[in-house]
């Protein structure tokens, strides 16, 4: 069998048993490829070319040669010279391999570097970039740096690169594409309502909140931040030092973690009631191995009860529980549910006999269609004895069979309590 070249640098792949006598001859040749192609630079003249492409010699197996530079695809690096008449193309072999690319061409002309098909790069005259090919594109690995490795000031785009934009182009806004340069926010900062000492048209400040203006310079006071409704003050706020800054910051994030959040309390948590009517708790098998779920049903026959109890947290407001039944049934029939709930709030040294209020009841409705889950509508809990932030409160849940046309039992799968905070956290 003849030889065959590898894949990537072909270099030559010899058979076993061919070629007697001159192993040692070819593989030095295939390790020396190996070291062009992890160390060689080959220098390429685009001089004259008048906007033709410059393909790469792309010779299979034998060592690159400077003296006759054929064989120039495997190398490590191509240095474009010469002075070109027009931007040059440089063409590879559309198979894995990196590049690092130097243009050092005169005449002020870009090199393009690319495959025969597929995307390409653009490498600036006076400048290097390392380059990959995929197989279908080539792609830049970095962006334009000069012999010194500093990077070019407007470059190609190139993933993880930000390029800045000097302070009279963002000043004049010809440039909206890259970020502005650190002086550049200096200036911004110097004077409110300007960009680099200049107020462009149309540009405007803001408030937060209120009516007045927001100045962000040495020794500026922030007004109207906030007003009346939301912190009770509509006086300006001093930013003086660090400290009154987090104070600020404090202060706004505990009015804004204040407001509604949810509990839920599963069946599985809940107690029957031991002497009254007690409701059954019971492992549901919806379908044929669908869904398992701990209900507590409550039968037709009578008024069935279940308790369970909350341990409420700090920024509990101890005002009313807004409550929802999450409830499900096997008939197919749109008849109603009357559930009915209390709760009585006991602080340390309370006894747990104290007895519970009347409840609140909530009605719903069955869905035509059986095994529906269904949730009932909003209800407002008042919570009974005198509630403070931390209580134990415990819940009586309760079917009223009585105000009800649900001709099965109802099961419960648990109950959505929302409370309301009046702090920011539980610290």
């Amino acid at each position: 069998m003849a030889s065959t070249a590898s894949d990537l640098i072909k270099f030559e792949k010899m058979t076993t048993g061919e070629k007697s006598g001159t192993w040692g001859t070819l593989a030095n040749q295939s390790m020396s490829r190996l070291e062009e192609a992890i160390c060689d630079i080959t220098n390429i003249s685009l001089a004259s070319l008048g906007g033709a492409n410059y393909t790469l010699d792309d010779t299979q197996y034998l060592e690159h040669d400077d003296a006759s530079p054929a064989q120039e695809s495997h190398v490590a690096v191509i240095k474009a010279t010469g002075t070109m008449t027009a931007n040059e193309k440089i063409i590879v072999p559309l198979r894995n391999k990196t590049w690092w690319i130097w243009n050092a061409t005169g005449g002020a002309y870009d090199v393009t570097v690319g495959g025969a098909t597929g995307d390409t790069v653009t490498v600036p005259q006076g400048y290097q970039m390392n380059v990959v090919c995929d197989g279908t594109n080539v792609e830049a690995l970095t962006g334009p740096v000069d012999e010194d490795g500093d990077p070019r000031a407007s470059s190609a785009t190139v993933k993880g690169v930000v390029e800045l934009a000097t302070d009279a182009e963002t000043v004049t806004g010809s440039d909206t594409a890259r970020a502005t340069t650190p002086a550049n926010v200096t200036a911004k900062m110097a004077a409110p309502g300007t960009i680099g000492g200049t107020t462009p048209a149309g540009a405007t400040f803001t408030t937060i909140k209120g009516d007045t203006s927001l100045e962000l310079a040495t020794g500026a006071t922030v007004t109207g931040i906030l007003d009346e409704d939301a912190m009770g003050s509509d006086s300006a706020t001093e930013l003086a030092t660090q400290q009154s800054i987090k104070a600020y910051v404090d202060a706004l994030q505990t009015h804004v973690d204040v407001g509604q959040h949810t509990i839920w309390m599963p069946a599985g948590a809940m107690e029957a009631a031991v002497t009254t009517a007690a409701a059954t708790s019971n492992a549901v098998e919806v379908g044929t191995s669908l869904f398992a779920a701990r209900t507590m049903d409550f039968v037709t026959g009578s008024d069935n009860y279940a308790y369970f109890g909350i341990q409420m947290p700090k920024s509990w407001d101890a005002g009313a529980l807004v409550c929802q039944f999450v409830w499900s049934a096997t008939g197919a029939n749109a008849n109603t549910v009357l559930w009915g709930l209390s709760a009585i709030s006991l602080a340390d040294d309370e006894v747990l006999t104290t007895a519970f209020g009347a409840p609140t009841t909530q009605i719903d409705t069955n869905s035509t269609t059986a095994d529906d889950i269904m949730i009932s509508p909003e209800v407002s809990v008042t919570v009974g004895s005198t509630p403070t932030a931390e209580d134990y409160v415990m819940f009586e849940v309760m079917r009223d069979v009585s105000g009800d046309t649900l001709a099965e039992d109802a099961r419960l799968h648990g109950i959505k309590i929302h409370y309301t905070t009046d702090t920011g956290s539980d610290s």
